[in-house]
């Protein structure tokens, strides 16, 4: 993935994932406001790929069918 900093698929992945989930993204933007910290950043992705493991795993054929609206922005935060 071009653009944006280290944590920029970390974000993505979890707004797609709440996108999943039926709940609202957890972030405005895919660029994070500072450099994170690389070891919480991992730490983040192994959680985020899990979870994904485990909803490949659980979900219902239905829901493998469901389309999921997915727009992605690189726009930047104003006023950070």
């Amino acid at each position: 993935m071009g653009g944006g900093g280290p944590d920029v698929r970390a974000i993505v992945d979890r707004v797609f994932k709440a996108r999943l989930e039926g709940a609202a993204p957890p972030f405005e933007s895919t660029v994070g406001r500072a450099m994170p910290n690389l070891a919480v950043l991992g730490e983040t992705m192994a959680a985020t790929d899990a979870w994904y493991l485990d909803y490949a795993k659980r979900a219902t054929a239905a829901e493998l069918e469901t389309v999921v609206e997915f727009a992605l922005s690189m726009m930047a935060r104003r006023g950070g």
